[in-house]
């Protein structure tokens, strides 16, 4: 059975198919296994597009129970601490936009790392791995604060479980990509900056 660590059809992963033929199988030609390999590649990479796109479908369904909550679900009365979501909402809205300008239009909902984007390791990058999430996060806490919605704040930290497992998942491929993204990853935090090296 193929594990999940042996995927080598990432448009990042240069892996090469192993030479080792198994000795019940009789020899075959090297057209044949070039031909099998690259069926085996196109095959990963199908499966690979289609695991993002669960990751993506789940997102898609965390949000819309975020925005249901925040127009349905039943206010609490909070005075002027509810004005302590504003600068949250100002700061994510900050890191979300810096880091949407830097993507432009290669940005993917997909948790496969983009080729033609490479490894951003400059500006708001240089100091958090996924900004985006940040962005997104502080933003999703702060309207809700704002709002005086306990029940979307419920929903903002079920998405910050959410995107903490998907940046996981990021990481792992990106690794594969990157030779040196274990480097950037001791060296910059997760969803905010680490101050201690």
């Amino acid at each position: 059975m193929l594990k999940m660590a042996d995927f080598r059809g990432s448009p990042c992963s240069q892996g090469e198919p192993s030479s080792r033929t198994p000795t019940w199988f009789p020899p075959l030609r090297e057209g044949n296994l070039q031909e099998g390999a690259t069926t085996d590649s196109s095959r990963a990479t199908g499966i690979i597009h289609s695991m993002g796109y669960i990751w993506v479908f789940i997102q898609a369904i965390l949000f819309l129970l975020y925005v249901f909550t925040m127009i349905f679900s039943i206010g609490a009365s909070w005075g002027v601490w509810r004005w302590l979501g504003v600068p949250l909402v100002g700061v994510g809205a900050w890191v979300g936009l810096a880091a949407l300008r830097m993507h432009g239009r290669k940005l993917t909902p997909l948790p496969e790392p983009n080729p033609a984007l490479g490894l951003q390791r400059t500006g708001v990058y240089a100091v958090i791995r996924h900004p985006m999430y940040t962005g997104l996060l502080l933003s999703a806490f702060g309207l809700a604060i704002v709002a005086q919605k306990p029940l979307a704040i419920a929903a903002a930290g079920a998405l910050t479980v959410f995107f903490n497992l998907k940046a996981r998942e990021e990481e792992r491929r990106l690794q594969r990509c990157y030779p040196d993204y274990a480097d950037y990853q001791r060296a910059t935090g997760r969803f905010l900056p680490r101050w201690r090296q």
